[in-house]
């Protein structure tokens, strides 16, 4: 018989092969720094977050953040699913010291039809509980489930944060292919001219395609230095004189104040200012049709 993942010879009536068992067993291994280098990121990700509304922060999630958070999510959900079968389905022994009489002890073994689950409920103490058992996994029935379910999971945290350092958003990728909107999200490279779709391989400008995504933001008002701030985080230079500039020549109109008592106005009408601006094209208000729809 042949492992079922892939293909190598089976050797003591195990279910996977002995390469396919060392490859779960680093995986879980290698839980702990993982999951360190996922919080590193997060903060790094958080430090750079862009001010929204009318406020220098709120707590609304940037892509990034909930895709860890998805993928640290799945990761517990998996180890602790095969935590419970291991404790579950696998006998257990253990000795304990019993006093027979004042002078005498004994050593009894005493037997269980299960394993205790003797870890914290993270996912850094369920991984290295579950290496403990990675030989009996490799022998149980749901061995190839067990491999593809650990692997995969611990694969997704690598993934989440090779995508992290010196990376920004750009926005959703909305390439059209078949019929079929591509839902990816997309990330470059600090310094980088494009960005490519990691799902579907379309390749973005990005500072056109994130303009088209902050041209979307018809809710959201900050202040001059606001804006400046949040569209140089996206890799887009804008002075605040320009805006006051825009604002004074009525091709901004204001939007409300800030905290601070400044004047705010909407990401989207800046974002389509930068836009004609940088196309050569003349600049006007924002169209009276649309300014209605974004009230």
């Amino acid at each position: 018989m042949s492992c079922p993942v892939d293909g190598k010879p089976l050797h003591n009536n195990a279910v996977i092969c002995g390469d396919c068992e060392q490859t779960m067993d680093r995986a879980l291994g290698d839980l702990g720094s993982l999951l360190e280098d996922l919080d590193t990121a997060l903060s790094r990700q958080s430090r750079k977050r862009p001010a929204r509304g009318n406020h220098e922060r709120d707590d609304k999630p940037l892509p990034y953040e909930l895709g860890a958070s998805n993928a640290a999510s799945n990761l517990k959900a998996v180890l602790v699913a095969w935590a419970r079968l291991v404790s579950d389905e696998r006998p257990s022994t253990y000795e304990r010291v019993i006093i027979v009489d004042d002078e005498t002890t004994e050593v009894r073994t005493f037997h269980l039809d299960h394993t205790p689950l003797t870890c914290k409920d993270t996912s850094e103490s369920i991984s290295s509980w579950l290496m403990h058992h990675v030989t009996w996994l490799a022998h149980h029935e749901a061995a190839a489930d067990a491999y593809s379910e650990i692997v995969g999971a611990v694969n997704n945290i690598r993934r989440t944060i090779d995508i992290a350092p010196d990376t920004r958003y750009v926005g959703p990728c909305g390439s059209v292919l078949d019929g079929i909107e591509c839902t990816e999200t997309l990330y470059a490279l600090e310094g980088s001219d494009d960005a490519t779709c990691r799902t579907c391989g379309t390749r973005w400008d990005t500072r056109a395609r994130t303009l088209q995504t902050l041209s979307r933001a018809l809710t959201v008002a900050q202040d001059a230095t606001t804006l400046s701030r949040s569209f140089a985080l996206r890799g887009i230079a804008l002075d605040t004189k320009r805006i006051r500039n825009w604002a004074d020549r009525k091709y901004l109109a204001g939007a409300g104040t800030s905290h601070r008592g400044h004047r705010t106005y909407i990401i989207a009408h800046v974002a389509r200012l930068i836009q004609l601006y940088e196309t050569g094209q003349k600049l006007t208000p924002w169209p009276a049709e649309q300014k209605a729809a974004a009230v």
